[in-house]
């Protein structure tokens, strides 16, 4: 039964979808806004600036809605999720350790903790800050999960292309057990906090990455690259046929010249024995008819789709396809690449379960008898060039270009001394097998410790909003 005071709380909306709430069963639910420390004020909400802040390089960053993300605990870092900032845009929020941020816009509902302390960057105007100190972590698995989102979806309209829920989402309820409460929600939290350390290492594995490779590559440059010179003759344009401006510019020429002058030299993926083929073709006219599923079932085809890898070399979801014939599979030591769209991505396979695929958007590089720390450092580099730039340059076509058969004689691998190599590989696959620290483990083996916590995770939450 709706009571008065929830239309007067709801501005006297008489729309049935803004009282459909989900009731609780055996579970005490308790609205959002009650478990808050004081009501949401307006220094609570993120702000915005104009394209014009934008910089390509500073100190300062802008955190856009898309740092948001369902399958993370913590916000992403980089890329079109955060952006750098002009320091007289920003405004200071004094972010820390600890802090719950939501979004009230976009992706509207989705919620992340900080797990570090983070004084220069600034949310937009699609994040609140929410004022919560007991059972965060609680009440942040809690706003992950199905429950909450079904809940959201019958306060706001889900037609509109972007959703804006304003503070509606505080109307949510958050359920607590009746029994066994205060064990209940320490062991939720004590879950939660094993993820959001695991994201946390796993984002500064892929940032020491990255550095080492950068490092190594600078130190061993033969070349002055500061006094490169970056005009470019008739004859460059002829040997490579191509006309687009990146290929040409500054930072591109900057790049290869430092590839090429590397002082312990380079080789391409063919010369180090990978074959470069695309992954299996899913359409009808190839495979005849298949039946698809979200989960698991005995028999099907795990498909590994290039659209589901993340920045860190992992795969954040699987789907599942049955088919009578028998399809290309992968094999341990494979690197799927993400050939088109978000080029670059991939992922090394180490421990392949039969019937894994990938489809025609992904490019195996296979070897036979690979060796999985040259391949885990290989793989390692590939997403190195990514997040470098790199193939900005040379990508063809529109939504992100893809990478042609043509251009793979641009991307060479250095021949790095093997410490180099080893410690790079060891971050990505460590070789030390049964590690129980979480610090000592490569950012694949966290990756399967993560996933394996997030299942205790959601057993528990499903016992206690199913009651």
């Amino acid at each position: 039964m709706t009571k008065l005071s929830e239309i007067v709380s709801n501005n006297y909306s008489l729309s049935p979808s803004n009282y459909n709430i989900i009731n609780g069963g055996n579970a005490e639910r308790i609205k959002l806004k009650d478990l808050l420390d004081r009501p949401l004020e307006k220094s609570d909400n993120g702000s915005d600036v104009g394209f014009s802040a934008y910089l390509s390089q500073s100190d300062y960053y802008f955190m856009r809605a898309k740092s948001l993300d369902s399958k993370f605990y913590t916000p992403m870092p980089f890329g079109e999720a955060v952006v750098p900032m002009n320091k007289k845009n920003f405004q200071q929020y004094n972010l820390k350790k600890g802090d719950i941020l939501i979004s009230k816009d976009s992706n509207i509902g989705e919620c992340v903790v900080l797990s570090r302390d983070m004084p220069n960057f600034m949310p937009c105007g699609a994040l609140y800050r929410l004022p919560l100190s007991k059972n965060k972590l609680y009440v942040l698995a809690m706003i992950k999960s199905n429950d909450f989102r079904r809940q959201l979806d019958k306060i706001v309209p889900i037609g509109a292309t972007i959703r804006h829920a304003g503070k509606k989402f505080l109307e949510c309820t958050i359920p607590f057990p009746k029994s066994n409460r205060e064990k209940t929600i320490q062991n939720i939290e004590k879950l939660v906090a094993q993820v959001v350390e695991i994201e946390q290492l796993i984002i500064d594995k892929d940032n020491e990455i990255f550095n080492k490779i950068l490092n190594e590559l600078l130190n061993g440059c033969k070349k002055d690259i500061v006094n490169l010179s970056v005009k470019t003759n008739l004859s460059e344009i002829i040997e490579s046929t191509r006309l687009d401006a990146s290929y040409y510019s500054p930072m591109a020429k900057k790049q290869k010249a430092i590839l090429s002058n590397y002082e312990y030299g380079f080789h391409t993926l063919e010369e180090m024995g990978y074959t470069i083929k695309r992954g299996q073709n899913l359409q009808i006219s190839n495979i005849g008819k298949s039946v698809y599923s979200n989960t698991f079932k005995k028999g099907y085809y795990t498909v590994i789709k290039p659209t589901n890898f993340s920045d860190y070399g992992t795969v954040e979801s699987f789907e599942y396809l049955g088919n009578k014939n028998q399809l290309i599979t992968l094999n341990d030591g494979d690197i799927v690449f993400s050939g088109e769209g978000t080029v670059g991505k991939c992922v090394l396979f180490t421990d392949t379960q039969e019937k894994w695929i990938t489809n025609i958007h992904g490019i195996v590089l296979h070897k036979d008898k690979a060796n999985l720390v040259e391949s885990a450092f290989v793989a390692c580099f590939l997403r190195f060039l990514r997040k470098w730039g790199y193939y900005d340059h040379f990508t063809v076509g529109g939504q992100g270009g893809s990478l042609g058969k043509n251009y793979w004689d641009a991307v060479v691998i250095p021949n790095m001394p093997s410490e180099v190599k080893n410690e790079i590989a060891n971050l990505y696959f460590a070789k030390e097998t049964n590690i129980s620290k979480f610090e000592k483990m490569g950012i694949i083996q966290l990756d399967k410790t993560k996933k394996e916590i997030e299942v205790k995770l959601s057993l528990l939450i499903q016992e206690i909003t199913s009651k």
